[in-house]
């Protein structure tokens, strides 16, 4: 973010804050804040740099146009009214809502030069906290089964349906009502993947399709009725047949279906 440390702040140091009104804006907050924008990047105290890069923080800060540090520090403490007041922003933050925020490709283009994507070393890329991860089915956790394909996740959970599954039988000597629980919860789920697995009409081929994993023609703008279809059908407290029945059609009726 700070590619030339020998140039100051009032020198553009910090390149990865936006150029133009907006960077000048949030100098001139460090200004009021006490820092020195003329002084190369490199000699100023770590602790400054570090809050100016990565604080979270964002005071509202007033702001006098064409004040030094020492002014503004007197105008600050006289209650003179200021130019207008900002809130500051680090430049991580910046960066941060900046690329998450813009509707602009330029702008998320040149934030982007200032990211590096590395795996969280606690989840290994999985998103999940280490409590969700410890949980397992079949053992695997939450992460592993939302990248199975939905066929290999329909077969997985049909012995638990079934009550066949490895270790079931002594869970039903051990603790019989949550065999029941295991049943229901992966007879319903199984259910549904039947209904989704029959469209493959619809959205070829739905049974390598894992909820893990990014679906541009389930989401897109171009298949977006049927991205609504599926939330609806994993959503749905209808079985089998009369979800089917209900959802699976692709064209209006026919006369002749109308009429019966």
């Amino acid at each position: 973010m700070v590619p030339d440390d020998s140039k100051s702040i009032r020198d553009r140091a910090i390149a990865a804050w936006p150029p133009a009104w907006h960077g000048g804006n949030l100098r001139d907050m460090l200004i009021s804040l006490g820092y020195d924008v003329d002084r190369p990047w490199r000699e100023l105290p770590k602790k400054a740099r570090d809050w100016i890069l990565f604080t979270d923080e964002q005071p509202v800060v007033p702001v006098y146009i064409g004040y030094d540090s020492d002014e503004a520090r007197r105008a600050i403490k006289r209650k003179e009214e200021p130019s207008y007041r900002g809130n500051f922003s680090s430049a991580r933050r910046y960066v941060l809502n900046t690329f998450a925020t813009t509707e602009t490709p330029s702008i998320k283009k040149r934030v982007s030069q200032y990211m590096v994507s590395t795996e969280c070393p606690l989840c290994h890329g999985k998103r999940l906290r280490r409590e969700s991860l410890s949980v397992k089915f079949a053992g695997m956790d939450i992460a592993g089964l939302s990248r199975l394909p939905l066929s290999r996740l329909a077969e997985l959970l049909h012995p638990y349906a079934e009550a066949t599954a490895p270790g079931i039988a002594k869970l039903a000597r051990e603790h019989p009502e949550k065999v029941v629980v295991v049943e229901r919860i992966a007879g319903d789920l199984g259910a549904r993947l039947a209904v989704l697995l029959d469209l493959d009409v619809l959205v070829n081929p739905l049974g390598e399709f894992a909820f893990g994993a990014v679906h541009t023609d389930l989401v897109g703008l171009d298949r977006d009725g049927h991205a609504r279809r599926h939330r609806n059908w994993l959503s749905a407290d209808s079985r089998h047949r009369s979800a089917h029945q209900t959802c699976a059609r692709t064209s209006p009726p026919t006369p002749a279906e109308r009429a019966s």
